[in-house]
Parts: structure tokens; sequence; C-alpha cells
């Protein structure tokens, strides 16, 4: 481990197996160092018109789907 370890570790996550590793990997280094691990989530979306733009808002109620989902995955609260 390096002299100085960090104190926060931040994964991205957007529901994918590399996302589901990265936090696993995370998490077991943020045990390691003592560190906080902390957890953003993401979703890529390539708009093609303003229309298109449009249909990726993220309401209140996928906002909160998408939580539950990402806290049964991870365990986080």
């Amino acid at each position: 481990m390096s002299r100085f370890p960090p104190r926060r570790i931040l994964v991205a996550y957007d529901l994918s197996t590399p996302s589901r590793l990265a936090w696993k990997h995370g998490s077991a280094l943020a045990q390691r160092c003592g560190a906080t691990l902390e957890l953003i989530c993401v979703e890529p979306f390539l708009a093609a018109s303003p229309e298109m733009a449009a249909l990726a808002i993220l309401t209140p109620a996928r906002a909160r789907r998408v939580r539950a989902q990402i806290r049964k995955e991870t365990g986080a609260d």
C-alpha cells in the first residue's frame, strides 16, 4: 500500500456487469485502506436530436427505481 492511502474512493456505476465488478474492487480497496466508498450513478445516453434528448429525462419515479436497484445490488444505503 502507498504511504498516503486514499481517504475516499469514487466508483461510477451504471448497472452493467463491469460496473458491478468495479464496485466489488472498490469496496475491497476501501476496506484495506480504511477509505470511504462512494458511488455515482451514470447513464450513458446519446441524443440524436432535442426530441430524443427529452426522452432521456430522469423522472422522479425512474430515479427511485434506479436508486432501489443500485441499493439492492450493492448493499449501499
